[in-house]
């Protein structure tokens, strides 16, 4: 799960105030954890390049249909015709209802104070912030320095190299992780709160763990309050269509077809 806005960053900066200092990092870098965690990025990556490409050749291929004249076929310029105003009549709906839907905040802490018991963690999680840096030399430098500022718990430490950076929050489930990295993250020796600096496809990855929690903990708001609005705008989503769409009926009555 990944967190890009700057409440989630503060977040992990309150987290950090709120754990212990005792907790030192061994010395050395091993980046191994990091790198495993690199590859769904860099899969994602590979990913929108396919796409990319395949767009191309849509391009290609409708300027072969269209010299040999391809697209003044009847049947498809219908369906042709048909889709567009599908997709327009679509649209305007999306439109119409993005106007009139709304999910405030006091509904959000409502609902999760209502659903409580279902935000148990059934597995262990970390807090996580991703630095990507271009350069080797950076991303050492910032690795050090990280972990002498989580070891004496420095908010200040910390915070200069978010703006800096711009990490990207994530919350890691242990089981996303491989069995020989998990004691890296959660228990054990080999236990660490900076991992890093890994080489990617694009720079260096350094990686600061800000906290976990274990199996049968609840989920604080912050970590569930995307899942919770998608609730209440598919319950608000549902409402509003059906009256839309009633209102609408009777402006413009289906055609009669004799």
């Amino acid at each position: 799960m990944v967190y890009n806005s700057t409440n989630f960053l503060l977040l992990c900066v309150c987290l950090l105030a709120s754990c212990s200092g005792g907790d030192k990092p061994p010395p050395g870098l091993d980046g191994a954890a990091s790198n495993d965690l690199t590859v769904m990025q860099e899969k994602q990556d590979s990913f929108s390049a396919q796409r990319l490409f395949r767009g191309s050749d849509y391009s290609v291929l409708f300027r072969s249909a269209v010299d040999n004249n391809f697209d003044k076929d009847k049947v498809l310029t219908s369906e042709a015709k048909t889709h567009q105003k599908n997709f327009i009549a679509q649209s305007y709906l999306e439109f119409l209802i993005q106007s009139k839907i709304k999910i405030t905040e006091s509904e959000v802490s409502n609902y999760y104070t209502k659903t409580l018991k279902q935000y148990k963690r059934q597995e262990r999680e970390a807090v996580i912030l991703l630095f990507s840096i271009p350069h080797l030399s950076t991303a050492t430098t910032l690795a050090t320095d990280l972990k002498k500022n989580i070891s004496k718990s420095s908010i200040n430490g910390i915070g200069k190299h978010i703006k800096a950076h711009a990490p990207r929050g994530e919350l890691i489930s242990e089981s996303a992780l491989k069995d020989r990295f998990k004691p890296v993250f959660f228990s054990g020796k080999n236990k660490q709160l900076v991992l890093g600096p890994t080489k990617t496809r694009t720079g260096y990855n350094v990686i600061t763990i800000i906290k976990t929690f274990e199996k049968g903990t609840t989920k604080d708001l912050i970590y569930v309050q995307d899942e919770i609005q998608q609730k209440l705008l598919q319950s608000k989503r549902f409402v509003i269509k059906k009256t839309l769409m009633d209102s609408l009926r009777s402006i413009y009555p289906a055609p009669t077809i004799n």
